[in-house]
């Protein structure tokens, strides 16, 4: 799309589309110095990432492992006093709660408040699409663990994180891969890696799936150190059949057999399309992009360089016609608003209420997306919560718009429908705005201010993006 030796203005909308999708939304400052600066310089600054692990260091509750590993070890002492037992795993639980909502908070705070956000798009992405529930996982300490592996890898190679997930602990625990042995290998996972993380349905055999199981056999969990390593008497290091290729394939192989197979990069490139654009690619432009990604091999920047460089993506079909997930709902909100997010426990509870649990999606498919989120009911909760977690208090929504602006209706309408719209609203909406700010007193005090937001925030446009 267009030249990239040219970084010449372009239009606004497509900013603001731009970096609502490959982030979670822009200030207009932020927006308008986009515009300025081009479609190219835009696209390769969202991708150049650096450190910000100091801007947020973990918490001792769920980096630190000594206190999960000795809780265990207690519990596994007590296997002859089935009362003390119980307390032990209680207290476990009490523990691991109070972990698991430091957890959301530490990656709440990171999502609002990261310098590289489209790294942590791709992280919450990797984690729907390698999706790990707590609920299963039961250590919040591996979810952590799980959760740094996607941000290491968001923006890197592919292939590097689909030859780690057999690996990781708490997907080892999720699908439990944690206990196959070459006597009883776990096809459930073998399965779920070709139809769910790397294929899609129906690119393999049955044979293909018991193979592949034999391969990814023989891993356990160190209890001490809480890592996987291979423990030679349970892994089938015999001869493998995999998709017509034969040899002693260990789990790294059976990845590598997997991700030559020609369905991989559409599959992989089509998600990430459908993820960032909210609409399945069309059959021309999922070519290109699954052969821009094979011809990479599998470099996770290069597909998503080609996605935001993409005419489709910047079509009228996908602008302003995907559905705010909760996380990018309340993300976004936070950014245009120009607040801060704490991951305080009501925003936790909002993200809960909306149906987005970090670390807790419901299935191994991860998040449904899409209309999925839309329910009536949600839509009332994303109403209320926009006033009670924005707007009651706390900092001057006036100091959002210059003095001159707040002298009229239309101005101030047209600075909130540029603040929290990135494409503009339909004619019926801008005049219901319009209508709503001449109900009340102008210059707009701070009260006008923030009860126009509030009824913007509600319109069916601000669940949009």
């Amino acid at each position: 799309m267009g030249n990239p030796s040219q970084p010449v203005r372009w239009p606004r909308e497509q900013a603001a589309h731009l970096l609502a999708r490959a982030g979670f939304g822009a200030t207009p400052d932020q927006v308008e110095a986009s515009a300025q600066a081009g479609l190219f310089p835009t696209v390769e600054n969202l991708l150049r990432v650096g450190s910000d692990e100091d801007l947020f260091p973990p918490e001792d509750s769920f980096a630190d492992k000594a206190p999960y590993s000795a809780a265990l070890k207690e519990i596994a002492g007590l296997r002859n006093d089935p009362e003390a037992q119980r307390q032990a795993r209680r207290r476990l639980r009490i523990m691991e709660n109070s972990a698991l909502a430091d957890l959301r908070a530490w990656w709440l705070q990171r999502l609002r408040h990261s310098p590289h956000p489209l790294r942590e798009k791709m992280t919450l992405f990797w984690h729907g699409h390698f999706a790990t529930s707590v609920e299963k996982t039961r250590s919040v300490y591996l979810l952590w663990r799980q959760n740094e592996l996607f941000r290491m890898h968001a923006l890197g190679n592919f292939g590097e994180l689909a030859r780690a997930i057999p690996s990781d602990p708490a997907m080892m625990r999720y699908l439990d891969i944690a206990g196959s042995s070459k006597e009883h290998p776990n096809e459930n996972f073998a399965r779920e890696v070709m139809e769910l993380f790397l294929l899609g349905e129906g690119h393999y055999t049955e044979e293909d799936i018991r193979e592949a199981a034999r391969a990814f056999a023989g891993w356990r969990i160190n209890p001490a150190s809480q890592m996987a390593a291979p423990v030679q008497r349970k892994m089938d290091d015999g001869e493998k059949k995999l998709f017509g290729q034969v040899g002693r394939f260990g789990a790294t192989d059976a990845v590598d057999v997997i991700l030559s197979r020609p369905q991989c990069a559409p599959f992989i490139a089509g998600k990430v399309w459908k993820f960032f654009a909210g609409r399945d690619p069309t059959p021309r432009t999922l070519g290109r992009l699954a052969e821009r990604f094979r011809a990479s091999r599998f470099d996770t920047s290069r597909l998503l360089r080609a996605v935001f460089l993409e005419e489709e993506f910047y079509s009228p079909a996908v602008m302003g016609t995907q559905i705010k997930s909760p996380v990018e709902w309340l993300v976004g909100a936070a950014i245009r608003l120009e607040e801060p997010i704490s991951g305080s426990p009501a925003e936790l509870a909002a993200l809960d209420a909306l149906g987005q649990k970090l670390f807790q999606p419901p299935n191994v498919r991860g998040w449904e997306g899409g209309k999925s989120w839309m329910s009536v009911s949600a839509f009332l909760s994303r109403c209320n919560l926009a006033y009670s977690l924005f707007l009651t208090g706390g900092g001057q929504k006036s100091r959002l718009f210059p003095e001159e602006v707040r002298k009229s209706p239309e101005a101030v309408v047209a600075s909130t429908e540029q603040r929290l719209f990135p494409m503009r609203v339909s004619s019926s909406a801008h005049a219901k705005l319009v209508d709503f700010a001449k109900a009340h007193s102008f210059p707009a005090d701070e009260k006008t201010v923030r009860e126009l937001l509030r009824f913007a925030m509600t319109l069916p446009e601000f669940q949009l993006t």
